[in-house]
């Protein structure tokens, strides 16, 4: 019962049929589960991205296909370049919409463009929508899932309800992709703990308000205040986190100093395309941002 319960609660909540959902116990499982269903030879990845994805291609025995972002274009896709790499034998495509770790969009006229090319060559698209709600507009691609059927969508709330311990996660797609998934699914890979939390959570309207609100207002602030800072290179954020090129010290050296102060800064390193300039911070609380601030400037010095 708590299944369907959950089940129902994300069919009003994206406004789809349950026949559209499979559930997972995290963002990794859905995307592993993906592979193994469609078996793609080569998949395009862009980058940069979190190492899951190319992970899971060359576990799942795909090839890796590189798509950079560059800096000249502030880390934004474009078509042509998108095009150009998956014009090499492609055959599945993995996009973060907003990206991790740089916190761009993909705008809702590229992405058509996208999933319109990637059907018309008989390309899969997955589309990790991990930070969406986190996005003051609405930028998710479950409203096209009847256009597309090559398309399956990645989602999660554990971010947004501050639940990553709690393992859920869910994928979104056209009926004859959901059944691929389920037939291929291990059973009973999600708990009935967090079934039945999450069916409470995405009826908890006056916490998603409250959140909705917040994304209008301190995002803004905090990118402006941290933009501001001398030796930093801050990327306009979409979601609740901002991409940072650090101008005159190494993100390891600087991470190892904020750490020595108590705060954990994501060096993205590890993210690939990247060199070691690069790190990712987390948009909190007005409060918590003041403090945050307070260090960061002096571990810049």
């Amino acid at each position: 019962m708590a299944k369907v319960g959950a089940l129902d609660a994300i069919s009003a909540y994206h406004g789809v049929s349950d026949k559209n959902l499979t559930l997972g116990s995290g963002t990794s499982e859905l995307l592993y589960l993906a592979l193994k269903c469609l078996k793609p030879v080569r998949t395009l990845v862009v980058f940069p991205s979190p190492p899951l994805y190319a992970k899971a291609c060359r576990e799942s025995g795909s090839d890796v296909v590189p798509c950079f972002l560059n800096k000249e274009n502030d880390f934004d896709l474009d078509f042509e370049t998108f095009k150009k790499s998956a014009q090499v034998g492609v055959d599945m495509v993995i996009l973060a919409n907003p990206n991790n770790p740089t916190s761009r969009i993909i705008p809702k006229n590229l992405l058509l463009k996208i999933l319109d090319y990637c059907q018309e060559k008989g390309i899969y698209v997955v589309i990790d929508e991990a930070y969406a709600d986190f996005v003051s507009v609405d930028i998710s691609a479950v409203k096209y899932i009847s256009k597309y059927a090559n398309v399956i969508i990645l989602r999660t709330l554990s971010n947004y309800f501050a639940l990553k311990g709690l393992r859920f996660s869910y994928a979104i797609s056209c009926e004859s992709l959901t059944e691929l998934l389920h037939k291929n699914q291990f059973p009973g890979t999600v708990g009935y703990l967090p079934l039945i939390a999450f069916e409470t959570l995405f009826r908890d309207f006056k916490y998603i308000k409250k959140t909705k609100a917040w994304l209008l207002s301190e995002p803004k602030r905090f990118y402006y205040m941290v933009s501001t800072l001398g030796g930093v290179n801050a990327y306009k954020p979409f979601a609740n986190f901002i991409f940072i090129e650090l101008e005159q010290i190494p993100s390891a050296i600087f991470c190892e100093r904020m750490a020595n102060k108590g705060i954990s800064v994501c060096n993205c390193n590890s993210f690939g395309g990247l060199d070691g300039q690069y790190i990712r911070i987390s948009i909190k609380d007005r409060k918590s941002n003041e403090k945050f601030l307070e260090k960061f400037s002096s571990c810049l010095l």
